[in-house]
């Protein structure tokens, strides 16, 4: 895992003033010790899905979390808008025949979405979800 993103979940963990097994359990679904063993680096860098769920955990932005940039206080879409983030990112990849995808390229693609969703809070309707994704993987 980046040392930036531990250092960003124990961030997060000293500003909310909880415990490593106290964010794994907010998550729900995961093992008591998946932050803690995110942070002492026993697992690897955590799935776009699961990053989402430490950033609801955590109370963050998924995006500050991932790259460190913009306000780690605005909020992670919801669950819901989770949902709409992965089924445009497979409806993008199977559109353009995409077998194999760079995973950084991934990774700016979904924190694209997530962003998007955020300053189009009313627009959360899935066919613009994946204009907007094809437009940006047109750009990479």
């Amino acid at each position: 895992m980046s040392k930036d993103l531990n250092i960003r979940i124990k961030i997060r963990l000293e500003e909310l003033g909880i415990s490593a097994f106290e964010a794994a359990k907010r998550m729900g679904g995961v093992d008591k010790n998946y932050i803690n063993d995110l942070l002492v680096e026993r697992k690897k860098s955590p799935t776009a899905d699961k990053l989402l769920d430490i950033a609801i955990a955590l109370e963050c932005n998924a995006a500050w979390l991932l790259t460190g940039e913009g306000d780690p206080n605005r909020p992670t879409p919801t669950h819901y808008s989770r949902e709409i983030v992965h089924k445009s990112v497979l409806e993008v990849c199977s559109r353009d025949n995409m077998v194999l995808v760079d995973p950084e390229l991934l990774a700016d693609l979904i924190v694209d979405i997530c962003a998007y969703l955020q300053t189009n809070e009313d627009d959360e309707k899935f066919e613009n979800v994946v204009d907007f994704s094809a437009k940006r993987l047109e750009r990479s």
